[in-house]
């Protein structure tokens, strides 16, 4: 199933359906003191080339059999499919 954004009317039934009116209500229980130690990303825009570059190099972190033969996976390998442009 692709991933379709919830519209604000779909957020607002979730949230009357628990009985909230904001999604500041969800988190009231969470202490402020915590809630502060988190701020929201800032992230800068990154080509999709760019991201694929970085999250290949943390995955060279990952520890793998790589030098042997496997027929685990039946077929899944690493596959690159560009976005549609």
């Amino acid at each position: 199933m692709r991933y379709i954004a919830n519209t604000g009317a779909d957020r607002r039934a979730m949230l009357a359906a628990i009985g909230l009116s904001s999604l500041e209500e969800l988190f009231d229980d969470i202490p402020q003191e915590v809630k502060d130690r988190f701020r929201p990303l800032e992230l800068t825009a990154r080509s999709e080339m760019e991201v694929a570059r970085i999250l290949k190099e943390l995955a060279t972190l990952n520890s793998y059999q790589q030098s042997s033969i496997s027929f685990l996976g039946g077929g899944v390998y690493d596959h690159y499919i560009p976005s549609v442009v």
